[in-house]
């Protein structure tokens, strides 16, 4: 699919840390630092390439241990749509995640619409 060969932008997730972390965001040839920002059970931040890019490396500067959950890569246009399947899984093994976790996600990823079928 040559259309999603590039990204425009992508999302990185992360939880609590010190306040003088950061984070070394390489696209295209160019490193930009961002520092980490935000005390949230689960925070995003915004990364723009100057152009679109096919490769994205983070570099991580940290304090103390930080949660990382992520990276997201969609286009700022259209649905999206988030996937869990795993051939055989009940789904018990999402209720291992904290509440805390899921209710932060939920408030950033603002979801329109969650359809549950098993």
């Amino acid at each position: 699919f040559k259309a999603v060969r590039r990204f425009e932008q992508a999302q990185l997730f992360y939880g609590p840390g010190a306040a003088r972390d950061e984070v070394l965001v390489t696209t295209n040839g160019h490193e930009v630092p961002h520092a980490l920002t935000g005390s949230g059970a689960v925070n995003a931040m915004l990364l723009k390439p100057s152009t679109p890019a096919r490769t994205m490396r983070l570099a991580f500067a940290t304090h103390r241990p930080r949660p990382v959950y992520g990276v997201s890569f969609e286009s700022p246009r259209g649905v999206v749509l988030d996937n869990f399947s795993f051939r055989g899984n009940s789904g018990m093994s999402l209720t291992r995640i904290p509440f805390k976790e899921l209710a932060a996600f939920g408030r950033v990823l603002d979801y329109r619409l969650i359809i549950l079928h098993y």
